[in-house]
């Protein structure tokens, strides 16, 4: 069991509701190897640095993005709302946000 520092926790606890308990275990392993891989922020290598490069169930953590039961829209709303509680706090502060033309909304039929 990942156990993360309450710096670290105070910042992922608002996210824990989105997924379900199997799911969100895995989901803070995926997190804290993000940060700490270099390279491409991929599954493969999130699981490398936190050192489960050989765990048998591997694949169940590339399923947190896959199949899992949650939804990355509440996700980003949450995300969103947490970094405006920050901009309140000091007016000098700005959010830049990097837009992807090729993304499609899913809702779009085209």
């Amino acid at each position: 069991m990942l156990i993360l520092p309450e710096p670290i926790m105070t910042l992922l606890i608002p996210f824990k509701p989105i997924f379900r308990q199997a799911t969100w275990i895995k989901a803070q392993i995926l997190f804290i190897g993000a940060i700490l891989a270099t390279g491409k922020r991929t599954v493969t290598a999130a699981l490398r640095v936190m050192g489960l490069g050989d765990d048998p169930h591997f694949a169940n953590y590339h399923q947190v993005l896959n199949r899992a039961v949650w939804s990355p829209r509440r996700l980003s709303e949450m995300l969103l709302a947490l970094l405006m509680k920050f901009l309140d706090s000091d007016e000098t502060k700005a959010l830049v946000f990097g837009i992807d033309e090729t993304i499609k909304d899913a809702g779009d039929p085209r």
